[in-house]
């Protein structure tokens, strides 16, 4: 490895973990791909994956601040969604490090990484499922809300696996089975209040409507 440049691809990289932290998104890919470039040319493989890790973790945060208002952004340079882009990234990096180790030697980062492509691949269904609901597709939607929440649960994303089941019980009340609106509703209520507390306005809300529907089946 050339000294120079393995020295500025880590400061790239570290200026780009900075960033980040500092919720700088489009700053910390800028120096992070920077940073992968010069990894990649010097075969610094340990790096390469730390790059991709970050890149993913910026592109989620992006996504998310999407969803939050029901939006889902296209990178066209790089051919699909913030979370379509953000999973292939995260799997290179789960990639890379299972070949590094793949003469047996442990690696203390390759669970950690295939978790967070878990966690990435269930946060994608959840958008997926937004994409279809856009273009009217309602089946579709229903099916990949309910691969979302499987999915949700076994990563251990709670507050997901929640924002599913009220997605699930606005189709089931869209299709008039209030029995299973109400199911979806209560389970979801079940999961939000203990993250969110009682007071919070979307705990509120789902418990106002569980008593509105409750009303309206008898």
């Amino acid at each position: 490895m050339n000294d120079d440049r393995g020295f500025q691809a880590h400061c790239l990289y570290r200026a780009g973990t900075v960033f980040l932290e500092a919720k700088q998104y489009f700053d910390a890919l800028r120096h992070l791909e920077s940073s992968l470039e010069l990894a990649e040319n010097e075969g610094d493989s340990e790096l390469e994956i730390g790059c991709l890790n970050a890149m993913a973790g910026a592109y989620v945060r992006l996504a998310d601040d999407a969803l939050e208002s029901g939006n889902v952004i296209e990178v066209p340079s790089k051919g699909g969604t913030l979370l379509s882009v953000a999973l292939d990234t995260a799997r290179r990096a789960a990639t890379i490090a299972a070949k590094l180790h793949a003469g047996g030697s442990e690696s203390p980062h390759l669970a950690a990484l295939e978790a967070n492509c878990s966690l990435i691949h269930a946060k994608w269904l959840f958008e997926s499922a937004l994409v279809r609901l856009a273009k009217d597709d309602v089946d579709a939607a229903f099916a990949l809300y309910q691969n979302a929440r499987v999915a949700a649960r076994d990563s251990g994303d709670r507050a997901l696996e929640a924002n599913c089941l009220v997605k699930l019980s606005e189709i089931f009340e869209l299709r008039m089975d209030y029995k299973n609106t109400l199911i979806c509703l209560e389970d979801a209520l079940e999961i939000a209040e203990p993250l969110l507390g009682p007071r919070n306005k979307q705990v509120v809300s789902l418990r106002s409507h569980i008593k509105e529907l409750d009303r309206k089946m008898r």
